[in-house]
């Protein structure tokens, strides 16, 4: 996720967008972690997490055509931070009938002698979602088409269990099947798995439960892929279904049972000032110290 944001994506932005940038350096990432290393950097990870908080609670996220907005989960789902002065928190939208209505990382990032804030989101919806605008410095408009994004049935997946502690143990056996890739520079990686997912539907019940887990890259936490599992009711049965979840511009892939059964390219409509498609990544202002 944001390591490529650092290593190509906002350097191509940058060099498009702000003053100067072919004479800034950019940095380079070095290892990632979960939480900050010292007292000054923890320090300015909370004032950041604070302010991605604010900002989360800004965005305005509806469907069509019945004007239904999302509710957000104040919470965030996951924070993380690198170097010292790259953070990010990851939250979650909900709908009305309580299942993820959208999800998205705000969080901010060095590039040359500045701080930016980049934010990315993803509808997870089959309604198309209202016209909204992302950023502030450098804002773009973002509306979801209808069917942008579908859940499909998970192949030969068991009856959903009857207590709420079952059904997450269904749901972690479920997620090991599947199996991601990501490509970077022309080279192919397996994504690794987190045994946890990130969010666990609330008050779950047989006929509306899920959670949504997590493909991390080789170092850190923070996801390229996210799997969202959950049941539905098809006519007279309740089955598990799986909905894929991009999570960065690279090119992805996702396999269940040996079989390939999802795959993106890479987000080359990333740059454009007005995106139609289910995620959508950008820059949004310079972050003020």
């Amino acid at each position: 996720m944001f390591r490529s944001f650092r290593a190509t994506l906002w350097t191509l932005i940058a060099l498009a967008t702000v003053p100067n940038a072919f004479s800034q350096d950019v940095v380079t990432p070095a290892a990632e972690v979960a939480t900050p290393a010292d007292d000054a950097t923890q320090t300015l990870a909370e004032k950041r997490y604070a302010l991605f908080a604010k900002q989360a609670a800004l965005i305005s996220l509806k469907s069509e055509p019945n004007n239904q907005g999302l509710t957000l989960r104040h919470q965030p789902l996951q924070t993380f931070s690198s170097d010292g002065n790259t953070f990010g928190s990851v939250f979650l939208w909900k709908s009305s009938d309580r299942r993820p209505g959208a999800i998205g990382t705000i969080g901010s990032l060095p590039i040359g002698n500045n701080e930016f804030g980049f934010t990315e989101l993803h509808w997870l919806l089959p309604e198309p979602m209202q016209l909204v605008t992302i950023g502030k410095d450098y804002p773009k408009g973002w509306t979801v088409p209808k069917d942008a994004i579908k859940t499909e049935l998970i192949a030969n997946s068991p009856i959903p269990a009857a207590t709420s502690q079952s059904r997450l143990v269904q749901m972690r056996t479920l997620a090991r099947q599947f199996e991601s890739h990501m490509t970077d520079a022309g080279t192919r990686h397996q994504l690794r798995l987190l045994p946890q997912p990130l969010y666990r539907y609330d008050d779950p019940s047989p006929e509306n439960d899920g959670g949504i887990f997590a493909y991390v890259w080789t170092i850190g936490t923070d996801p390229e892929l996210l799997l969202h599992i959950q049941t539905r009711r098809d006519g007279n049965k309740v089955q598990w279904y799986f909905q894929p979840i991009r999570f960065t511009w690279r090119a992805l892939e996702l396999s269940h049972d040996n079989k390939e059964i999802w795959q993106a390219e890479e987000f080359f409509a990333r740059d454009q000032n007005r995106q139609m498609e289910a995620y959508i990544t950008t820059l949004t202002e310079v972050v003020e110290q």
